[in-house]
């Protein structure tokens, strides 16, 4: 919970537009997180949460 908390105040600082703003660089990250799924920095830490280089799976609370 502290790490959503931490990628909420920026946004919530900022008011709607923020939130917004936020939420569209999110989806641009996810965008091209799918269409780049081989780049160095994903692969990386892909390993380093103990996950295979390509899979791609949502934080559970």
């Amino acid at each position: 919970m502290t790490a959503h908390r931490a990628r909420q105040e920026p946004a919530v600082r900022s008011g709607r537009a923020g939130e917004e703003l936020f939420a569209d660089a999110l989806q641009v990250a996810v965008y091209w997180r799918t269409r780049m799924p081989d780049t160095v920095c994903w692969v990386r830490r892909a390993l380093t949460a103990g996950l295979d280089a390509r899979e791609m799976r949502a934080a559970r609370r």
